[in-house]
């Protein structure tokens, strides 16, 4: 059985999160968190894409940004693929003194 090309819409996502990432690693986290966005914007249930990007809000003393960004996958465990096992929540993250104000 042969796979469909990818479409247009999955080269951006794939491509934003690539430079994201390349961005973060980088240090360059403004840039990182606009690609990121994008790719929250095209494909909400990237739960990757959401994780990155809370723990750049995280890391600029943006809790609340981060609170959003997170309420769905912390909501709706299930919807991105988390279970006891696997769930942030399970491993205390994100953790709790960070957003303390």
């Amino acid at each position: 059985m042969a796979s469909s090309p990818p479409t247009a819409r999955s080269t951006e996502i794939s491509y934003c999160y690539a430079a994201g990432f390349q961005y973060n690693q980088n240090g360059f986290f403004r840039q990182a968190a606009k690609e990121y966005v994008r790719v929250h914007q095209l494909a909400p249930d990237n739960l990757d894409a959401r994780l990155q990007l809370a723990w750049i809000y995280v890391i600029n003393h943006l809790p609340d940004r981060a609170l959003e960004i997170l309420q769905a996958p912390l909501a709706t465990p299930a919807k991105f693929g988390l279970n006891a096992d696997n769930s942030p929540a399970s491993a205390c993250w994100p953790p709790p003194h960070i957003f303390k104000r």
